[in-house]
């Protein structure tokens, strides 16, 4: 079983979200359907909920995958906040001027931001 990061819980929200507008949407079709007697509008209300489902599935995959897969893409501020907290605590107090304490790379004395990650150097 793979874990959830933190900040991969928003892809899990979504893509639970993304089930329960897809299953709406599959039960909002049937209902037209069943109810439009053969009219224009009501044939054009289930095409919108027939249409919608695919579209529905695809994003659920995506936020899924997103999830739960490796190198995934998360938006949450807080996770960048918290790995840069813990990475600082870490690094309080160890000061190479030759390298960037948050990402490791190789500086120049002179430089005032870090050409890798751009956070402003000691």
């Amino acid at each position: 079983m793979k874990s959830i990061m933190l900040g991969r819980v928003l892809s899990l929200i979504a893509c639970i979200m993304d089930i329960i507008i897809g299953s709406c949407c599959i039960l909002f079709s049937i209902i037209m359907f069943c109810f439009s007697g053969g009219d224009s509008v009501g044939i054009v209300f289930v095409l919108v909920g027939v249409i919608s489902i695919p579209i529905t599935v695809i994003s659920a995959l995506y936020h899924f995958r997103n999830a739960i897969g490796k190198g995934s893409f998360s938006i949450d501020p807080l996770e960048d906040r918290l790995l840069n907290y813990k990475h600082e605590d870490i690094t309080k107090g160890i000061s190479n001027s030759s390298f960037c304490p948050y990402c490791g790379t190789k500086v120049m004395d002179n430089f005032e931001y870090c050409s890798r990650c751009g956070k402003k150097l000691p």
